[in-house]
C-alpha cells in the first residue's frame, strides 16, 4: 500500500515537472528563455501585434509586425532548395526598401533587384540609378507589355488644332528651308534632344499626328491644284479642236 502511494506520488511529481518544462518551452517570454534563440515548431499565431528586435519603439496600433535592427532589418524568405531560391526584403539606412534575390539562379549570391524609395520612386534593375526629375519609375533593360495606354489632360494636348481655320500652315518652300537648316521637321525634337531628354509618348504621338494632318492638308491643296490644271487643260484642248475645225 505504501509502495503504491509512493509510486503515485513520484508519477505525479514527474508529470508536474515535465508539464512545467513543456509549458516553459512553449512560452516566448520568461526567466528561463528571455534571451537567445527561440525555437517553436508548428504554427505560431499572434493575436494582436509583434515587434522583433531590440528597441523601445512603440508599435502603432495598425501595425501587426515590426522588424527592428541597429543596421538594416532584413526579412528573408528561404526554401529547402538552397540559397539560389532565397529572397530578401530589407530597409536601408537612407530611406529605401530594397528587394534582393538571385537574378539568374546560378549561385547562392543574392543581388539587389528592386528599390522603393521613401519619396515614392521605384527603381527596377540597377538600384544605384536615379530617376530624373519627377519621374516615379525606372526600369533597367526596358519593359515588355501587351498593352500601353497613355492619357492626355485635355483636348488641347492633341493635334486637331491643325484643322482650325486660323492654323498657320507652313508653305512647302518654308518646310524645305527648315529641313535644310535644322536637319529635322519643324516642331519635332532633334536626335540630340531625344538622346538627352528622351521622349514623352503622348506628346510625341501628338507631334507625329500633327505632321500627318499637315501632310493631309498639303495633299488636299495639291489635289485642288491638280483638278484646276486638269480643267484648264480640258479647256485648252477644246479651244484647239474648235480652232482646227474652223
Amino acid at each position: 500500500m505504501k509502495f503504491q502511494i509512493f509510486s503515485k506520488t513520484v508519477l505525479i511529481t514527474l508529470f508536474f515537472f515535465g508539464f512545467t518544462e513543456i509549458c516553459q518551452a512553449q512560452q516566448w517570454l520568461g526567466s528561463s528563455n528571455a534571451f537567445g534563440q527561440i525555437y517553436r515548431y508548428g504554427n505560431v499565431k499572434v493575436y494582436d501585434k509583434m515587434s522583433i528586435g531590440r528597441s523601445t519603439i512603440t508599435t502603432p496600433n495598425h501595425v501587426a509586425l515590426t522588424l527592428i535592427h541597429e543596421n538594416e532589418p532584413v526579412l528573408r524568405f528561404s526554401r529547402a532548395g538552397g540559397a539560389s531560391q532565397d529572397f530578401e526584403i530589407y530597409a536601408t539606412t537612407w530611406g529605401r526598401l530594397n528587394f534582393r534575390g538571385n537574378g539568374d539562379g546560378s549561385g547562392p549570391q543574392l543581388q539587389d533587384m528592386m528599390s522603393l524609395h521613401n519619396t515614392g520612386k521605384l527603381v527596377i534593375g540597377d538600384i544605384t540609378m536615379q530617376t530624373p526629375g519627377n519621374y516615379k519609375l525606372y526600369v533597367e533593360g526596358g519593359v515588355l507589355t501587351e498593352k500601353v495606354k497613355v492619357a492626355i489632360k485635355n483636348s488641347a494636348d492633341w493635334s486637331d488644332y491643325v484643322f482650325a481655320p486660323d492654323y498657320q500652315l507652313r508653305t512647302l518652300p518654308e518646310v524645305e528651308h527648315f529641313i535644310k537648316t535644322n536637319k529635322h521637321l519643324p516642331n519635332v525634337p532633334s536626335a540630340e534632344e531625344v538622346v538627352n531628354n528622351g521622349i514623352d509618348l503622348a506628346k510625341m504621338d501628338a507631334k507625329l499626328l500633327e505632321k500627318i494632318e499637315e501632310l493631309t492638308l498639303y495633299i488636299i491643296e495639291l489635289n485642288k491644284r491638280q483638278n484646276k490644271l486638269e480643267k484648264e487643260n480640258e479647256n485648252l484642248k477644246k479651244r484647239i479642236l474648235d480652232f482646227e475645225s474652223n
